[in-house]
């Protein structure tokens, strides 16, 4: 997603504006910490495209078994 991209530069140019204005500026308050969580959006996508699980495929045509324990492919239906 774009708008992920376009938050975590937001927030990473907003992030060091504020530390340099709290090193020049005394009594700046630091208040960047409520700008870092979207830093989550840049591997959300990562993330969600994943293969963290496994779904048993089938060897013939490539596509999820989604039934469990069968003997036959339900899409091409030859045996397993």
């Amino acid at each position: 997603m774009k708008w992920a991209y376009f938050i975590f530069i937001g927030s990473m140019i907003f992030t060091v504006l504020c530390i340099i204005l709290f090193i020049t500026i005394p009594g700046f308050p630091l208040f960047i910490f409520f700008f870092l969580p979207p830093i989550y959006c840049w591997g959300y996508k990562a993330q969600s495209d994943s293969d963290s699980y496994s779904v048993p495929k089938c060897p013939h045509c490539g596509k999820a078994l989604l039934y469990g324990k069968t003997r036959f492919c339900p899409h091409c239906g030859k045996a397993l």
